[in-house]
């Protein structure tokens, strides 16, 4: 049994490393030693993963690392879009919305990119996705997500350019924009000063 198997999960924090080295005298040694032998990942300072040596891969949960590498923040925009499969694109960047400054971190396991959007945009349309272990992260709702897309293309100020962006440029189905809770649309829409942005609801009613 390993160091790193005294810690639960597969991505941790500094906390978490100290507990398991505590009976370490120098345990600031051992984790460069460890981070040398690339048995540990630094994802950023004070965040690290267990990477394994043998043939299974470690499996890390993208989502979680999102949440915990930056913060307070929550999954959106196109990675979420392709989650819930609106966009057909694979989309590899974990793009994340946050209250903070604009972040970008590169990664062992990836790119995370993170926009800044005003607090007053926050309280509806993120749900808690929660894991089979217990854990779980903030992402946005279909519904939210496609918002969140939208307020950042500053271009769109027409309901027929948007319906060109949306079928076009993002290729999503009207089938799929059917599907959406025009409701929960709107009620995410009311501290937003951009009106356009309503004129996604026409755009679907009109399907």
């Amino acid at each position: 049994m390993g160091i790193l198997d005294n810690i639960k999960y597969n991505e941790f924090d500094y906390l978490a490393l100290s507990e398991a080295l505590k009976l370490y005298k120098h345990p600031k040694d051992k984790i460069t030693k460890l981070l040398k032998k690339r048995s540990l990942l630094k994802l950023k300072r004070g965040f690290y993963l267990k990477n394994s040596k043998t043939n299974v891969p470690t499996f890390y949960s993208k989502e979680i690392i999102a949440n915990l590498l930056y913060g307070p923040s929550y999954i959106s925009l196109e990675y979420a879009l392709s989650y819930y499969n609106i966009i057909p694109e694979r989309v590899e960047v974990v793009t994340s919305v946050t209250t903070k400054r604009k972040k970008i971190y590169n990664t062992p396991l990836g790119t995370f990119h993170y926009s800044v959007l005003n607090k007053r945009y926050y309280p509806a349309g993120i749900s808690w996705k929660r894991l089979g272990d217990g854990r779980g992260y903030f992402i946005a709702t279909r519904e939210k997500a496609l918002i969140d897309k939208l307020y950042f293309e500053n271009a769109l100020s027409t309901q027929k350019g948007m319906a060109q962006y949306l079928f076009e440029n993002l290729r999503i189905e009207k089938s799929m924009l059917m599907e959406l809770n025009c409701n929960l649309i709107e009620e995410i829409l009311l501290p937003y000063k951009k009106k356009t942005l309503n004129n996604l609801v026409k755009i679907i009613n009109k399907l």
